[in-house]
């Protein structure tokens, strides 16, 4: 099968699909730092850009974890050669000085990726972070599933966007 070019991805494939989350949003963060259990819910200001020429997609945002005040940045990709979608995330409060890398294949519902990160024990063990982006009519929700290292997942973010 003949890979796609830009050119047509822009025109009709997943590239063109990514630019409906292009704009500027406003909305609600939720976090759970234990199983079932709502630790911060803060209001959430972002923007969604196309880079690049519409490779790639920025998303900055700004929010709070209680009284923290918290900035972060996804650089969103889709991958013609792989048929993957890529993002890069960093912020100041989950990431501290770490990038994680997260990619997904793509389907017809939503975009979804799974990156991982190592705890701070000795040795270290991986975690797994996966990242839901969809649309509920107009609203764009984003969630977050960390996956612990024996494998069981929980609701970790979630933030829900209306057009500002």
């Amino acid at each position: 099968m003949e890979k796609m070019s830009f050119a047509i991805s822009q025109e009709r494939g997943k590239h063109k699909d990514l630019q409906a989350f292009v704009g500027k949003w406003k909305g609600v963060s939720r976090v759970w730092l234990e199983a079932g259990q709502l630790s911060d819910e803060s209001p959430i200001e972002g923007t969604i850009e196309p880079v690049l020429d519409g490779r790639f997609l920025l998303h900055r945002y700004t929010t709070r974890f209680k009284d923290r005040d918290i900035e972060g940045l996804y650089l969103i990709g889709f991958d013609l050669q792989s048929n993957q979608f890529q993002v890069a995330w960093v912020d100041s409060f989950h990431m501290s000085t770490a990038i994680m890398f997260s990619k997904g294949n793509p389907n017809d519902q939503d975009f979804e990726v799974l990156g991982s990160f190592p705890d701070q024990q000795e040795p270290p063990q991986q975690w797994g972070w996966r990242t839901d982006m969809h649309f509920e009519g107009a609203e764009l929700v984003i969630v977050a599933y960390i996956i612990t290292p024996t494998g069981q997942s929980g609701k970790a973010t979630e933030v829900r966007y209306q057009p500002a």
